[in-house]
């Protein structure tokens, strides 16, 4: 019988594995003909060269990453693993105080083995911590599931658990794409995948609390990690203490708002060296626009309730927040154009704005391009039309239209850019740079633009994706050699992270329709702006 134990011991929490390792040789299968550690860790540690000891090379990932993507660190040895007939994890503060045999085998290769958490034991299942959130591919509705398990010791065959290695890895990242985070990271989806697939029960005395009393045997102890200074020490990375060294950034809108809000909050971040926290509980109410940035290469933790500030739906917490606490102290937007002052923020804050202006990230643009490159390739007619964009000479034009014109108050702020904005646009590029020109349109109505819009090149209309896929429109734009972007954010990404060298944007000179809205910081010095002013009441009654 060959079995492998995987232990994760980054940063900090190396300090545990002496004791563990000493406990588990004494007593975890004795019986067994080979035992083998997986230490996945960023130290250094004495049996690290042991024949019987891979030490494999983990970054700290931080808050809430290194319980969130537990799994992903299992499957880059999937093969090596893949060799043993059982495989078992233990939490870092892990001791065994008694053998833990053969009692802890599968009884068969379709079986994991899981453990009862101590503090649900006598709790029925809906008064148990299953993820409530139905977005959650880690959801567990009301009346369903028996018994809540720990994320903290599990295992089985190593068919089983790889199974559920692949599995929980697909479903955390599905979340993140989605901006979702589990409420228990790891452990919210250990008990979502069990509630389908053979397991077996242990008791809590195999995950058993240091100074608990249980009506359990005390097999595997779980150490305080108070005794060694608490979690938050444990967890800290250098000089950064994760959660409470965060920017916290709301993030509301649609996707070009969003980039901005980000890199807003990267910036500030990266200069307080803190990590960045994303509040996306806007888009649990508001169904108008879907949170997109989950398709980049983004570097962010997405909060849930136990790392962000309470929501106004709790008034009285909300409001000793708001004005008491210190921990993510709010700072918001003072007007539409750039505020200096925002960089020179410290501490733990929480930003609620749109922060629209380039002069807030351009210390970091290198890494904002970085940041907004998708981590998916293109496929089907995506990859076909990047391909024929890249084969000649190209202009994205975008035509915002969608509630600027359907909601009365959007159209009276902002308005829309009329039909010879776009024809004089195309022909300032055209007289500028050399070549037989393919227009490309995106918008959000493609048929008011084809009816709309005229201009001496070839256009082509793009309509394959829509507001699941926006993020494929935004790479084609990119794409193009030059852009004429309208009054939309999600278009002014576009040109900006266009990295040809001669490109030349076009932009409309009034961005929003209301003469008291402006932002003079948003469009870069070197765009050309063309004289409009935007549309409104007409679009209005013509909608």
């Amino acid at each position: 019988m060959k079995v492998a134990i995987l232990y994760v011991c980054t940063g900090k929490y190396i300090r545990f594995w002496d004791e563990f390792y000493r406990s588990a040789e004494r007593h975890f299968m004795p019986g067994a003909e080979q035992r083998h550690y997986f230490v996945f860790t960023d130290q250094q540690f004495a049996e690290q060269d042991s024949p019987h000891v891979t030490r494999v090379e983990q970054a700290n990932l931080g808050w809430p990453d290194n319980t969130l993507k537990r799994y992903h660190m299992f499957s880059r040895i999937e093969e090596q693993l893949s060799q043993y007939d059982y495989l078992y994890f233990f939490n870092a503060n892990c001791v065994f105080r008694q053998d833990v045999g053969s009692e802890f085998l599968p009884d068969n290769e379709d079986q994991l083995v899981v453990v009862r958490h101590p503090g649900q034991v006598n709790n029925a299942p809906d008064q148990t911590p299953y993820e409530r959130n139905p977005r959650s591919r880690a959801y567990i509705a009301k009346g369903q599931g028996s018994y809540y398990v720990c994320g903290g010791v599990n295992g089985g065959s190593s068919k089983a658990f790889l199974a559920l290695t692949r599995s929980v890895q697909k479903a955390v990242d599905a979340d993140i794409r989605d901006g979702i985070v589990a409420e228990w990271h790891d452990e919210s989806h250990l008990n979502r995948y069990i509630m389908d697939h053979p397991h077996c029960v242990k008791h809590a005395g195999y995950c058993y609390p240091q100074s608990w009393n249980l009506g359990e045997p005390k097999m595997i102890e779980v150490r305080d990690k108070n005794i060694l200074g608490g979690t938050e020490k444990l967890r800290a990375i250098g000089a950064k203490n994760q959660p409470e060294s965060m920017v916290t950034v709301a993030i509301f809108g649609g996707l070009g708002n969003q980039m901005f809000q980000y890199s807003a909050g990267l910036a500030l971040a990266g200069r307080l060296g803190s990590r960045l926290q994303l509040d996306l509980r806007h888009y649990d109410q508001n169904r108008m626009f879907r949170y997109g940035l989950g398709h980049f290469n983004i570097d962010a933790v997405i909060g849930t309730s136990r790392t962000l500030p309470p929501s106004k739906t709790d008034r009285l917490k909300y409001l000793r927040w708001r004005y008491f606490s210190k921990k993510h102290r709010m700072v918001r937007e003072p007007s539409l154009s750039y505020d200096a002052s925002l960089l020179n923020q410290k501490g733990s804050v929480y930003l609620k704005g749109y922060w629209q202006s380039e002069k807030y990230f351009s210390e970091i643009a290198d890494k904002i391009q970085r940041n907004f490159t998708l981590a998916d390739r293109a496929t089907g007619q995506n990859a076909e039309m990047l391909d024929q964009i890249r084969s000649s000479p190209s202009i994205a034009l975008h035509v915002r239209r969608g509630d600027y014109v359907s909601n009365a108050q959007c159209n009276k702020f902002h308005g829309t850019c009329p039909p010879e904005y776009y024809r004089q646009a195309v022909q300032h590029i055209v007289e500028r740079s050399p070549g037989r020109h393919k227009v490309y349109v995106f918008s959000d109505d493609w048929q008011w633009a084809k009816e709309n819009i005229e201009t001496d090149c070839e256009m082509v209309f793009v309509r394959h994706n829509d507001t699941f896929s926006a993020h494929e429109d935004l790479r084609l734009m990119t794409a193009c050699q030059h852009q004429v972007i309208s009054n939309s954010t999600f278009s002014w990404w576009a040109a900006w992270l266009n990295s040809y060298r001669g490109k030349q944007v076009v932009a409309p000179s009034q961005w929003f329709a209301d003469p008291k809205a402006v932002n003079e910081d948003l469009i870069p010095s070197d765009w050309h702006r063309l004289c409009v002013q935007p549309l409104t009441e007409q679009l209005v009654k013509a909608a």
